[in-house]
């Protein structure tokens, strides 16, 4: 039987900032090394004032092999029709449940996103020095998608 990983209740937190929007997901896991094909995704909306715009994202992990190895892919897709250049970063961090990082923290970003645009990568993951043990163990795994500069119309004083 495949292992589901147990998602928080504070899946959904949005934050407002000068700069645009947040919105952050924690999930916790019960055991990465169990996880087999595992496939995250969520569709957001920023609800700004000045500029809306609405995102796909998803993050497939196949599985955590025994040495402490996986590959990552993550998308972050906009899927809204407004006309205007966005810059979009993501952040994932996956932790023990002491908050000490098990992989190092990987971050995607875009500085200009407009409709239909999408980050999209790859990456092969390996554990920490000393965090190997962590795979077998409760998990968080913190997600961060950042939509900055949808409050500025785009002309410079």
């Amino acid at each position: 039987m495949m292992a589901r990983p147990y998602q928080r209740q504070n899946i959904d937190r949005r934050v407002d900032n000068l700069e645009g929007h947040d919105v952050k997901w924690d999930l916790s896991v019960c055991n990465l090394l169990l996880l087999q094909s595992w496939h995250f995704k969520k569709t957001y909306k920023t609800y700004c004032e000045t500029s809306p715009s609405t995102w796909h994202f998803e993050m497939w992990l196949p599985e955590v092999r025994d040495d402490g190895t996986c590959s990552m892919t993550v998308r972050l897709e906009r899927i809204d029709s407004l006309e205007v250049g966005l810059e979009a970063c993501i952040w994932i961090d996956f932790c023990d449940t002491n908050k000490n990082l098990i992989f190092a923290k990987q971050t995607f970003a875009k500085t200009i996103m407009l409709q239909g645009d999408s980050i999209r990568d790859t990456v092969e993951l390996k554990t920490l020095p000393n965090m190997r043990g962590a795979i077998r163990r409760n998990a968080i795994v913190y997600f961060t998608i950042m939509i900055c500069f949808c409050h500025s119309d785009g002309e410079s004083d």
